[in-house]
């Protein structure tokens, strides 16, 4: 039978408990409220789930995560954590048998969107970072739709990270749901940019070229075009 989730927090907090203190050689000294002064027992049950094996235990620290936000804990170390998850299976690789073993896409989209939750400029940066590396048409859009969520366009850097994204994807495979996250992410982006630098204009007028492709490009369906004609409207309107 498994263990609630309640029961299985305290039984976890209390063993990381004894292993902090085990490590730090004074299982004898230590105290909770030392323990907790050092690391808040719920970020590091997060961690130590988070960097588990299987896809449940993941899942399972997402759900631990979901819940510390809803609460208002936006801590830089919930953006770490999820930072890692967002990467598993990417970067942070586990082989087994020569393939990838951890190669969990749900589990990097649900990290994504709460990425977007937390809703920081170190939260944007490694959504950015996740979208550079990432395969899964379906991540990339969850981290498309969680940038213009925060909605930091720096300079016009975000929006060209994701044209450089998208051009990646629609010239091997376009797919529908990515082709509207990135439209939208341009409504949000553009009016946020002065275009008086050489280096705004460019990202602007290559902006404008990727969504008069998607307009005219009959691979994707009839309200993914229509909407980036609605989106040309915008950014004839933006144009100054």
């Amino acid at each position: 039978m498994k263990l609630k989730k309640s029961v299985f927090v305290t039984a976890l907090a209390a063993v990381s408990v004894l292993s902090l203190a085990a490590q730090q050689g004074k299982s004898s000294e230590i105290s909770v409220e030392e323990f907790y002064l050092k690391e808040s027992v719920p970020v590091m049950v997060i961690r130590e789930q988070a960097q588990s094996e299987d896809r449940e235990g993941k899942l399972i620290a997402l759900d631990y995560i979901r819940e510390a936000i809803e609460s208002g804990d936006k801590s830089d170390e919930m953006r770490a954590v999820l930072q890692d998850l967002a990467l598993e299976g990417i970067l942070n690789k586990n082989r087994s048998e020569g393939r990838v073993a951890n190669n969990y896409a749900e589990v990097r989209i649900r990290a994504v969107e709460y990425l977007g939750e937390i809703g920081t400029k170190e939260a944007s940066e490694a959504l950015v970072k996740v979208a550079l590396v990432e395969e899964e048409p379906a991540v990339i859009t969850a981290a498309f739709r969680s940038l213009t969520k925060i909605g930091s366009n720096e300079k016009g850097r975000t929006l060209d990270t994701a044209n450089w994204i998208f051009n990646r994807f629609n010239a091997m495979n376009p797919d529908n749901r990515l082709a509207l996250s990135y439209l939208e992410a341009i409504e949000i982006f553009i009016p946020k940019m002065q275009q008086t630098t050489d280096d705004e204009k460019r990202i602007y007028s290559d902006t404008l070229e990727k969504v008069r492709g998607i307009s005219s490009n009959y691979k994707y369906i009839t309200s993914v075009r229509d909407r980036a004609k609605s989106v040309l409207m915008t950014l004839a309107k933006s144009k100054r």
